[in-house]
């Protein structure tokens, strides 16, 4: 898909990357929430948190 946009932009459906966009990423950012908030911990030097 990133070759698509980057190069043959003009042939991408702005509905389909829309509804990637709306569906997918909140699902992502929620997936990472927890890896950022850890990663967080780490380098605050705070072990209380889980790893993983």
């Amino acid at each position: 898909m990133r070759n698509r946009i980057a190069h043959n932009y003009w042939t991408v459906d702005d509905d389909i990357v829309w509804t990637l966009v709306n569906e997918h990423a909140p699902l992502l950012h929620q997936a990472l929430a927890t890896e950022f908030q850890a990663a967080r911990s780490l380098l605050d030097g705070d072990d209380d948190q889980p790893h993983g």
